[in-house]
């Protein structure tokens, strides 16, 4: 039996709620809610399968906000999603989630999961605002960004999608880092960039890269995963992160390096060209792993 649920939220209501739940998992269950206005406060938000969050106006806050399949569309108003996800179909038959921002501002802060789908950014008079941490949108898709405004805070990075420019913003802010995917990602002597997510490029840092602790359970650890090069004077710590050293050989050239867990692959070798410090829980990686494709080896 086929059911539907909706919900409408205008004018200046509030909701509060720890969890909320748009559609069902069951196939046979659509949920439509509405946002035309109003304040939208929550601890988890997840929109899956059969679900529709339509957003016109008002305002959209959580902690964590995840899709499993499901349409969220950002037409109006301000949406803050706390940590963000949307996940990748599991099975043939899975439904992928598609998040559409037209207008509005999207409001990316605490990190994007390493394996999320992208974003859909269509043609319209949308804002990115990135206050701080870290907004890895190089699997995401911006058609036509000549209307569009690009925000971001200090020691902020925003990675671009291949081919944008900021010069194809209508307005630019930007007291943060923007890279656009594909290049190096470099980050200068008495720069900091600080927060959660996944960086695919290559990163060589001669400032101070970081992971952000915030007070958010769902926040994405750092992960580099095209390898590091670490400058004389530089500072590069992962937190509880991982690092991919596989491909293009990474290296630690003096400074200093933090991570939960190291992986080497099997074509390149890691380098350190001179003393340098290792440091991670008692002074030491928590894990390191030799060969990832032919026999592991690991190091404690």
């Amino acid at each position: 039996m086929s059911m539907a649920g909706r919900f409408e939220l205008s004018n200046e209501a509030r909701l509060d709620a720890l969890e909320s739940l748009v559609s069902s998992r069951w196939l046979t269950v659509s949920g439509n809610f509405v946002q035309s206005g109003g304040e939208a406060v929550l601890d988890n938000l997840e929109v899956v399968v059969l679900g529709r969050y339509e957003m016109s106006g008002g305002s959209l806050s959580s902690r964590n906000f995840q899709m499993h399949g499901g349409r969220f569309e950002l037409a109006g108003g301000r949406m803050a999603p706390g940590y963000f996800r949307i996940r990748p179909p599991q099975q043939p038959d899975d439904l992928a989630g598609v998040f559409t921002v037209r207008g509005g501002t999207l409001v990316l802060d605490q990190g994007i999961s390493e394996n999320s789908l992208g974003i859909d950014f269509e043609s319209g008079a949308w804002t990115l605002d990135v206050p701080s941490g870290i907004a890895a949108l190089d699997t995401s898709r911006m058609s036509d960004v000549s209307a569009a405004t690009l925000r971001t805070g200090p020691n902020s990075l925003v990675v671009l999608p291949a081919g944008v420019e900021l010069s194809d913003f209508a307005t630019v802010d930007a007291q943060g880092m923007v890279h656009r995917n594909g290049t190096t990602l470099t980050i200068p002597q008495g720069r900091t960039v600080s927060g959660g997510g996944n960086l695919s490029d290559y990163v060589a840092v001669e400032g101070t890269l970081r992971n952000e602790e915030i007070d958010n359970p769902y926040a994405s650890d750092l992960n580099l995963n095209g390898g590091v090069s670490v400058g004389p004077t530089a500072s590069v710590d992962l937190g509880d992160g991982t690092l991919i050293a596989n491909g293009r050989a990474s290296e630690l050239r003096g400074g200093e390096l933090r991570a939960s867990s190291i992986y080497v692959g099997h074509r390149q070798a890691w380098r350190i060209q001179h003393s340098a410090e290792f440091a991670g829980a008692n002074n030491t990686f928590l894990d390191m792993t030799v060969g990832m494709a032919l026999g592991v080896r690991k190091y404690k």
